[in-house]
């Protein structure tokens, strides 16, 4: 972000000068610029087909989820300079500047007390808008006095999961996205007789859950091993609509039979191995959950996941035996591949006796 040379000094009701880079420095957290100002409202693009399920429409308006630790702190590249940072601005008199009349009568203060709160909280909006000129075009280097809207261009259905749908889309700041989208009064797991029946208090739980892995252990893999995740939405009362934004990260393998190559095979145990080596225990191994895109494998959907400490050897023995798996389903290994003991030996670098830890498994495979 950047500061302009020449401050703009205004003039203040009270009488006392300030200026414009001072200012955008009291309004940078309360006014944050582009996607932190995180709400978004639903635009669904001409000849996109409407989906029964998620019930997405053009005018849905989607607004940060009060319980959601999301917060875009990495969006503006130059942070605003302190205090002392500040340039030195000449001192001006009101010759310098134009301001009128700025005296308010005893008769006027009162009269402005007396009002209803909601009407002087309109007529202080309606006297703060006038500073918008000063502050840049449409706020955009300061911070919005009115916030302006984010419109996501909904451009096309990409598949359904377990509890959400998943939509390509448009972000007018962030670019290419992935929209996950649920529908709480009738998503797709409501019915108490199947299998895989969720309740609908625990539909907050899951999309919480996956927050927290990424913005905790994943926080460091955003945008290399797992998508950069960009917070969770809620429209409509009791969570009617929730909403998670993700960076768009490429294709899935799906769930169908695939023969992949070598080359794919190490980048796909890399990957788990990376997530593993943050204490994440994925728990739902399946092609739909990895993501294809310029030679780089990503992974997604961590609802399920398992948070493990990685300097106790029984949570390594369980990364240890999905690293496993991850081996089996999409390398085709057998046999003495499996073997926990063929595992990196980062795996178990961090607990307190790692040899002892490597001599168990050998152990374990010579039986």
């Amino acid at each position: 972000m950047s500061i302009p040379q020449k401050p703009l000094t205004i003039f203040c009701l009270s009488g006392t000068f300030i200026t414009s880079t001072f200012l955008a420095f009291l309004t940078h957290d309360s006014h944050p610029v582009g996607p932190q100002s995180m709400s978004f409202t639903i635009e669904i693009a001409a000849g996109v087909k409407p989906n029964d399920r998620s019930e997405l429409s053009s005018g849905l308006h989607f607004s940060r989820h009060p319980k959601s630790v999301y917060r875009p702190t990495d969006v503006v590249s130059e942070q605003l300079p302190s205090l002392s940072q500040l340039p030195d601005v000449p001192a001006l008199s009101t010759e310098d500047v134009d301001v009128g009349d700025t005296t308010r009568s005893e008769e006027v203060e009162k009269g402005e007390r007396d009002k209803p709160y909601a009407e002087q909280t309109l007529e202080r909006t309606a006297r703060a808008s006038t500073l918008t000129p000063l502050l840049g075009k449409s706020g955009e280097a300061y911070g919005d006095i009115a916030p302006k809207k984010n419109i996501i261009t909904i451009t096309g259905y990409l598949h359904d999961g377990h509890l959400w749908d998943f939509w390509s889309a448009e972000h007018p700041q962030l670019g290419s996205i992935v929209l996950k989208v649920i529908f709480t009064p009738c998503h797709p797991c409501r019915d108490p007789d199947l299998d895989d029946y969720v309740p609908y208090e625990e539909i907050l739980q899951e999309a919480l859950k996956e927050e927290r892995c990424y913005t905790d252990p994943l926080k460091q893999l955003q945008g290399t091993v797992v998508p950069k995740y960009y917070g969770l939405y809620t429209s409509g009362k009791k969570d009617r609509y929730l909403a998670i934004i993700l960076e768009h990260a490429g294709q899935s393998l799906g769930s169908r039979y695939l023969i992949i190559p070598e080359e794919w095979q190490l980048k796909i145990y890399e990957a788990y191995k990376r997530i593993h080596l943050q204490g994440v225990l994925h728990h739902n191994l399946d092609g739909r959950h990895i993501l294809i895109q310029d030679e780089r494998v990503r992974l997604v959907s961590f609802s399920r996941s398992h948070i493990q400490d990685v300097k106790d050897p029984a949570h390594v023995k369980r990364l240890l035996k999905e690293a496993s798996n991850v081996r089996g389903g999409f390398g085709f290994r057998s046999g003495e591949e499996l073997n926990l003991n063929k595992a990196s030996p980062d795996y178990w670098a961090a607990l307190p006796d790692p040899a002892a830890f490597k001599n168990t498994l050998d152990r374990a495979a010579q039986r």
